[in-house]
């Protein structure tokens, strides 16, 4: 007696990660092979080095196992485009085939080749089910973009990392197409210091996301982060600022008119430019759903200054001397006073473990006094986030350190990390 096919999908869903089982259940049978594909096929990862085997053993037919997939990225390398109709290595009308997706990722895709063509037969197939669309590391040219997202009307999800330079950058934004997406959820945008004209481009466009999260800010952009935050201020629920290891500071915006305005995350390497950030943002929120207020940064806190004959680490009754020699500016690996020249290719990790410093618990009643009139006016309990590096194991009593905030309502909540992927 056979298998119910419900019982079948239901043992292979366990295996949804294990694709080396899959494959050999795929050659029981037919009817197995069919099921086995939903998962195998259900993420596709496309590089030039696949394309060869992808064009001979998969079929482009609209109801073949790249149907299946859901989750697709395209990725070209520098000195091989592949993603434009002149690409000799494979098809766009390929793409047909993947009828199913609902997450879309380009990776160094060079638009400015399609600049002047039409998109529509290679990718308008997408705007039936696709949901999210993610652009890294892409040189994006404005005609195109708006082409693109012309045959996207159902996208709620916009991911823009890292734009590469556009060497032939167009001096003005052309005006918005008239099919649009959705736009009603995430939008994420990473260092867009040469992607001017595509963040331009997309302040123009109808915006309704519920989520943002902008990493990196020159001043020339903030304008247009401006506009998309008051385009968005009747959906906007959750704001997130991170400041760039680069050193790019957060945006100089008012957040007066986001009224639905519940989450604000702000993320700093130094502790210390906290009441430079709260001067900016904070004073500026007016919404009364404001329920989390969420700091972070990679510096160093201690729970208190230690007081005259504390016990060191060490046992001893004197503090360590390598703690009083520490000194804000350090010096290089070499020993020379020089600062290393290779700072650009230095890790986000690297830079945060260079800045780090340690911040006393009694200053903070004063670095986050400004949040103290937020508590007061939220309609309900606000909660104040702090997730830091921790330098020692004594009690901590947030309400005690900080009564200007608790004074007023505010609830504390202190999390302790250790790397920057801690940070909820």
């Amino acid at each position: 007696m056979p298998l119910p096919p419900e019982l079948i999908n239901r043992v292979l869903g366990y295996l949804s990660d294990d694709s080396e089982s899959l494959r050999a259940m795929s050659l029981v049978s037919k009817a197995w092979a069919s099921w086995c594909q939903v998962y195998l096929f259900k993420s596709i990862h496309l590089t030039p080095p696949a394309l060869k085997g992808w064009l001979e053993n998969i079929s482009p037919e609209v109801d073949g196992p790249a149907s299946h997939t859901r989750a697709l990225t395209l990725e070209e390398y520098r000195l091989i485009p592949w993603i434009n109709p002149q690409g000799l290595r494979f098809p766009l009308s390929n793409l047909a085939s993947f009828s199913g997706v609902k997450s879309l990722s380009f990776l160094y895709w060079d638009a400015t080749l399609l600049n002047g063509m039409s998109l529509e037969p290679y990718f308008s197939h997408f705007g039936k089910s696709l949901c999210v669309l993610s652009l890294q590391f892409c040189k994006l040219d404005p005609a195109v973009f708006f082409d693109l997202l012309s045959l996207l009307p159902n996208v709620d999800d916009l991911e823009i990392t890292y734009p590469l330079p556009h060497p032939c950058a167009q001096s003005t934004v052309l005006g918005p197409p008239e099919i649009t997406p959705n736009f009603r959820g995430s939008l994420s945008l990473v260092d867009l210091n040469t992607g001017h004209l595509i963040l331009g481009a997309l302040a123009t466009l109808p915006l309704h996301f519920s989520t943002i999260r902008i990493k990196g800010c020159t001043f020339y952009e903030q304008g247009a982060y401006q506009l998309m935050l008051t385009k968005c201020r009747d959906t906007l629920v959750t704001l997130r600022f991170e400041e760039s290891y680069r050193d790019r500071p957060l945006p100089d915006v008012s957040l007066e008119s986001c009224n639905e305005l519940q989450e604000v995350h702000v993320f700093l390497h130094s502790f210390m430019k906290i009441p430079r950030s709260l001067e900016i943002l904070f004073p500026s929120i007016s919404s009364q759903k404001l329920r989390k207020i969420s700091l972070s940064s990679m510096e160093f806190v201690e729970d208190e200054e230690e007081e005259d004959g504390d016990i060191d680490e060490n046992g001893d009754d004197e503090e360590d001397e390598d703690d009083e020699e520490e000194e804000d500016g350090d010096t290089d690996e070499d020993g020379d006073g020089d600062e290393d020249e290779d700072d650009e290719d230095r890790s986000e990790d690297e830079w945060s473990a260079q800045r780090a410093r340690t911040i006393p618990w009694g200053s903070w009643d004063t670095i986050l006094s400004p949040l103290a009139h937020q508590a007061h006016n939220a309609e309900g309990k606000l909660i104040l986030q702090l997730n830091v590096r921790r330098a020692s194991q004594k009690p901590f009593e947030p309400d005690h350190l900080l009564p200007k905030f608790s004074g007023h309502g505010g609830l504390i909540n202190v999390n302790y990390i250790q790397s920057v992927t801690d940070i909820p």
